[in-house]
């Protein structure tokens, strides 16, 4: 008997999508099933693909204000996509090459709306959205199924225009590891952290997160009741150079890149990070306190009001409010307790269970 094949299409723009489709990817083989995964822009166009995605950093991290304009720029035109068509050539000849009986879709990629119209080929096309929002290029016109984290994303699709039988609330699928309760008293000792103080999490990404704000993590961790955790990721420059700024600083751990972010989050009291969809998952399955600094326009700052709104996570726009809303929480148990309440409440505990047994 045949096995079944599924194409999993995922983008490198950012971590995320790659988590995702890798969560799925174990998950699909795991109950016997074919997978095969393709980066489609990058190995379509991989110069032109390299160009876009140096770009968008750039205006990501420098020049917000041009990211601003380009994410919520003609939201209401659905069909007004200015890479559209990007890869089409080389999505004919994957799905020629592989056959495959579904794809699944973990990146906005408007150009699989022509699988169905341009190639007459009946291929369920199935849509994990990886962010706490909707942006009008995850509408993919004949998707036959869209998983979304909130019901508030469900609405947001059928008031442009998807039908309500094809969306299902599933929550972001992360990794498993992340529903492990860790043992915080062991994990602190075994890095020489004490278990008596406030661990603070600082996750950099690989923006470099810390960029302008060394003087919050030197009067925070100077607090005879903290310690700061910072993860540089794959940024091996910020890690030599906080390594030299924090030298003399004993409540201060500078990491690089780890595969352990569940217990760290499931061993810290407070965590600073950029709102992206993965990471504020884990952090909500964790149920980690989160203050969500300097959020850049786009879907990051529409992550980050979802989780305030919801009373899950703070916003931080600069040190100020870091400050303010970093001794808030560690001073008020009140706080922490509601803010985890709240996290309880908004879990999906089967996220990648739902999306293959949908699949399948």
């Amino acid at each position: 008997m045949t096995k079944t094949k599924v194409l999993v299409i995922t983008g490198s723009f950012g971590h995320g999508h790659l988590m995702v489709s890798n969560v799925l990817n174990k998950a699909l083989r795991d109950k016997n099933i074919d997978v095969v995964t393709h980066d489609l822009y990058l190995e379509a166009h991989p110069i032109l693909t390299q160009w876009i995605k140096s770009w968008y950093m750039t205006c990501f991290t420098h020049f917000k204000p041009t990211y601003k304009f380009f994410y919520y720029a003609r939201q209401e035109k659905l069909d007004s996509c200015i890479y559209k068509t990007y890869g089409l050539s080389y999505l004919k000849d994957i799905i020629n090459k592989h056959k495959p009986d579904i794809i699944l879709n973990t990146f906005p990629t408007p150009v699989l709306s022509m699988v169905k119209q341009r190639f007459s080929l009946d291929i369920p096309i199935h849509t994990v959205i990886t962010d706490y929002c909707v942006h009008k290029n995850w509408i993919v016109e004949n998707t036959d199924i869209y998983y979304v984290a909130t019901e508030k994303m469900r609405n947001d699709l059928i008031k442009r225009g998807v039908n309500k039988n094809i969306i299902k609330i599933s929550g972001i699928p992360i990794s498993h590891e992340f529903k492990i309760k860790t043992d915080r008293n062991a994990w602190l000792k075994k890095h020489g952290l004490s278990i008596d103080k406030n661990t603070i999490l600082v996750c950099t990404g690989s923006l470099g997160l810390l960029k302008g704000f060394k003087k919050y993590v030197k009067k925070t961790s100077t607090k005879k009741d903290n310690q700061v955790v910072i993860i540089c990721g794959k940024n091996q420059a910020l890690k030599n150079q906080l390594n030299i700024e924090f030298y003399d600083y004993n409540n201060v751990l500078i990491l690089g890149y780890t595969s352990n972010m569940n217990h760290w989050m499931s061993s810290s009291d407070l965590m600073i990070t950029k709102p992206g969809g993965i990471t504020l998952t884990e952090a909500l399955t964790t149920e980690t306190p989160v203050i969500l600094y300097k959020p850049t326009p786009g879907q990051e700052m529409e992550n980050a009001i979802y989780f305030q709104e919801n009373k899950m996570a703070f916003i931080a726009h600069n040190r100020k409010d870091l400050k303010y809303h970093t001794e808030l929480l560690l001073e008020n148990e009140d706080k922490i307790a509601t803010l985890k309440e709240q996290m309880r409440s908004n879990q999906k505990h089967a996220s990648i269970e739902t999306i293959v047994e949908h699949i399948l």
